[in-house]
């Protein structure tokens, strides 16, 4: 399954002083190995971009990070704009604002929101629409469908 993970662009007003490697990105991509996974950091690749890549990738997955709030916005444009040229792909979104805000995303376009560390709700996740099956048994996954919660799995996840 092709899975395309995306790093929003800054905000104008964002007073960040650098831009840092998308680690959590990477941490997700390697727990899905079997799975061919690209990374577009939307701080370096123009916006349009994303055009090019859903054309030649033509992910079944879009996953968004959403670590910090200066993002939100951001995040919402690029949300809206993959609603317009989705083709059947599941859009995903996680991060910290999103754990402690997840209100923000409960948007018609938006089918997961992830809660906390994803290293193991998001491959449970990705094996979950491969075979076809539920959700109900993936922890700290919220599933969305028109914009409501039908499935709400709080994160029991045992970080060690």
């Amino acid at each position: 399954m092709n899975v395309l993970l995306i790093h929003p662009n800054d905000s104008d007003h964002s007073i960040a002083p650098g831009r840092f490697e998308p680690l959590s990105l990477e941490t997700l991509a390697a727990t899905i190995p079997k799975h061919e996974v690209q990374i577009l950091d939307l701080r370096i690749d123009p916006f349009h971009s994303l055009d090019r890549v859903i054309d030649s990738f033509k992910p079944k997955v879009i996953g968004l990070t959403v670590n910090n709030t200066i993002h939100v916005k951001s995040s919402w444009k690029i949300l809206k704009y993959l609603d317009k040229i989705n083709h059947g792909s599941k859009i995903i979104v996680g991060g910290h604002h999103p754990t402690m805000l997840p209100a923000d995303f409960r948007k018609t376009y938006v089918d997961a929101i992830f809660y906390g560390w994803a290293e193991k709700s998001f491959p449970a996740y990705i094996e979950a629409l491969v075979n076809s099956d539920t959700f109900q048994h993936i922890q700290g996954v919220e599933i969305l469908e028109n914009g409501k919660t039908i499935i709400k799995n709080k994160n029991q996840w045992d970080i060690k």
